[in-house]
């Protein structure tokens, strides 16, 4: 019985993940392509801001101001 309960679980939590993902992918898409891109870079990649400036040949604090607007945008897009 705890196998299949933890099995289950195991299950439903891949599922609840995918789903997060799914939803995660489709607000991302609808940002323009450097909000999605900082985002990415920065929040599911990990860089730090300075790795992104870098990157994209930004400055660091415009990598911090897009991504605070880009942020802004999610809760809207969720809701």
């Amino acid at each position: 019985m705890f196998a299949s309960n933890w099995s289950r679980q195991s299950f439903d939590d891949k599922d609840s993940q995918k789903k997060a993902r799914e939803l995660l992918d489709w607000a991302l898409d609808r940002l323009s392509p450097e909000d999605r891109l900082v985002l990415e870079l920065v929040y599911l990649e990990g860089l730090s801001g300075r790795e992104a400036a870098d990157l994209l040949g930004w400055s660091v604090a415009n990598v911090k101001v897009r991504s605070l607007r880009a942020r802004s945008k999610l809760p809207n897009l969720l809701a």
